[in-house]
């Protein structure tokens, strides 16, 4: 084991050391290849609050076939479900103490293992899908997202800071290594003051992953490291530079409203057994200071490719005041989602049908 840790970190670190990626490929949209509708989403099952109530839902993952887990912050929950909306167990418990998160706000699952991320203590717990604690990380601060792969956690980093994308974190030495994926711009830090922007996931070997500005997916397969960009051409998506810093932002938030929520963004990548599924929001919003006055022309779009990254169609529909971004996942060859019920109380989770 420690040779082929040794092997894998002398790969790692000549292929991040390396200034240019191996393989760029250019994806136009065809018009024939683009559609129009309603997200097309059927229901599974409500959520049960039979163990627990629970708040504003925050994060899911599926753990098997049947079974997915959610955390939610407040109050404090880490929670397994099965299809049928049967709340199966609580994972972890509300606290400061060891193996405890006082805001659970990411939930991800890996071999048999539930990471869960609390942001107000920026550490990674790591329990079986039993709810028994494995491991804790402590970090320095925050994250927007993770995935795990073998003995590595590869952190989607946030705020304004000047470092890469993505930055790996090995679990057996409890190290950040020196280097890793992807290049932040002005645009991409912005957007970061915004939830759900950027995409990250995991496809078999490949890490994908995304920024927050521009509809890039870049494509990394951790057994030999190879790095693939795939820039996709789509007049609909409308990337806008500015000359402002991230702080100005922060400073003169009412001022720079229009442009924070406004711009097209992209919100996810994921993937299914055949696809890779790559989400954004297009179109203008009309703003008064912080206030919403139209959002008539906004759009949320997937854009869908196969394993190969050929593309297969560009589908958008209006938004939904019912789903959220930050609750989209994959489950073998399904694509999912966690929204709300007609009355706006209750949560239940969607089966999402993309293909044409």
């Amino acid at each position: 084991m420690k040779i082929k840790t040794y092997i894998f970190l002398i790969a790692l670190s000549t292929i991040l050391m390396s200034c240019k990626s191996e393989k760029n490929f250019y994806i136009d949209i065809p018009e024939d290849h683009f559609f129009e509708s309603g997200l097309p989403v059927k229901k599974v099952c409500d959520l049960e609050e039979n163990l627990e109530v629970i708040g504003e839902i925050k994060s899911v993952s599926f753990s098997n076939k049947n079974s997915f887990v959610v955390s939610v912050p407040e109050p404090a929950g880490v929670i397994l479900y099965n299809t049928e909306g049967e709340q199966l167990r609580l994972v972890g418990n509300s606290g400061n103490g060891p193996f405890e998160y006082i805001r659970p706000s990411l939930v991800r699952v890996y071999n048999d293992n539930i990471y869960v991320w609390c942001s107000m203590l920026t550490k990674l717990l790591v329990f079986d899908t039993s709810g028994n604690p494995v491991n804790e990380y402590s970090f320095s601060r925050g994250i927007r997202d993770f995935v795990v792969f073998d003995n590595y956690v590869y952190f989607y980093s946030a705020g304004g800071f000047d470092e890469p994308i993505i930055n790996v974190f090995d679990l057996n030495t409890g190290q950040t290594l020196e280097k890793g994926f992807g290049e932040k711009t002005n645009e991409h830090k912005i957007f970061m003051f915004r939830e759900c922007t950027g995409g990250l996931d995991l496809s078999e070997n490949n890490l994908l992953f995304s920024p927050t500005h521009k509809p890039y997916v870049y494509r990394v397969n951790l057994m030999n490291l190879s790095k693939e960009e795939y820039l996709i051409n789509d007049p609909e998506f409308s990337f806008k530079k500015t000359t402002s810093e991230p702080q100005d932002f922060i400073y003169d938030i009412v001022n720079n409203a229009e442009y924070l929520f406004g711009s097209d963004i992209i919100t996810g990548i994921y993937h299914t057994e055949n696809h890779v599924i790559l989400q954004a929001e297009v179109g203008k919003i009309v703003m008064s200071g912080l206030e919403f006055k139209d959002i008539s022309n906004r759009k949320q779009k997937f854009y869908v490719f196969d394993k190969e990254m050929k593309l297969q169609f560009a589908v958008s529909s209006p938004i939904s005041d019912r789903l959220n971004n930050c609750l989209y996942a994959s489950n073998d060859d399904s694509f999912y989602a966690i929204g709300l019920c007609e009355d706006y109380l209750n949560y239940r989770l969607y089966k999402v049908g993309l293909s044409y």
